[in-house]
């Protein structure tokens, strides 16, 4: 993260004191590093809907989806028609294919930088919720997405994501925690 304006913008913020951002980014901080990190991941997501926005030129889906959100809070049960709707689903459809050309690096290498940040900031997440919940399924899945943090490189065809898989791949729980994963 050096050299890439983070500390700035954190410090800049508010979010952290300038006197101990050296140690959020190192880890030492534990409960402070993830706000820190979870505050700058929703930023981060607000910038890249506000991009998807301005790029994409979507503001007459947008605005049907935002009226059909709030003909969902004044009716709640009409919850899940609204989240089926056809406006909806391809507004969706249409970010996600957004987020992945950035992931590519249409737009650049700088928010190919950020968006990489941000799946690192939700494996993180997963990964604890996993942790506080008891959920091994999730765990699991933290943990084969995580390989390419710890190992440096985004690849997957690594040793340890390969060990990996085929101890997740065979695995059941036992009779007495009520699930199986096959």
């Amino acid at each position: 993260m050096k050299g890439s304006g983070f500390d700035d913008i954190v410090v800049e913020a508010g979010i952290c004191a300038s006197g101990s951002i050296e140690a959020v980014l190192k880890g030492k901080h534990y409960n402070r590093a993830i706000r820190v990190h979870c505050v700058k991941l929703e930023a981060l997501e607000r910038l890249l809907f506000f991009s998807f926005e301005q790029n994409k030129r979507m503001t007459k889906l947008i605005q049907e989806a935002r009226d059909a959100s709030e003909e969902m809070n004044s009716d709640p049960l009409k919850h899940d028609t609204i989240i089926d709707s056809d406006a909806i689903s391809h507004l969706y459809a249409q970010y996600c294919h957004y987020k992945e050309e950035i992931r590519r690096g249409t737009y650049g290498r700088t928010p190919q930088f950020w968006k990489q940040y941000m799946d690192k900031v939700w494996i993180l997440l997963r990964f604890s919720r996993a942790i506080k919940t008891n959920n091994l399924d999730l765990y699991m899945r933290s943990t084969t997405l995580s390989t390419d943090v710890y190992n440096g490189s985004p690849q997957l065809c690594t040793v340890p994501h390969a060990i990996l898989c085929q101890l997740v791949k065979p695995l059941k729980l036992p009779s007495w925690s009520g699930r199986s994963t096959s």
